[in-house]
């Protein structure tokens, strides 16, 4: 399954905005703050280290 995903940053509003293209050429957008986009990369490191 093929996923092509970009974000970018809105200054304005503080968020982070990801858009991802699914194969079957379905949108899905996500919009996180900078707080939870920081716990969520921490998650995945620490993910990765265990």
């Amino acid at each position: 399954m093929d996923i092509i995903g970009f974000y970018r940053y809105d200054s304005k509003n503080k968020k982070i905005i990801f858009i991802f293209f699914y194969y079957n050429n379905t949108v899905k957008i996500e919009i996180y703050s900078i707080e939870d986009f920081r716990d969520i990369t921490l998650k995945e490191q620490k993910r990765r280290e265990s």
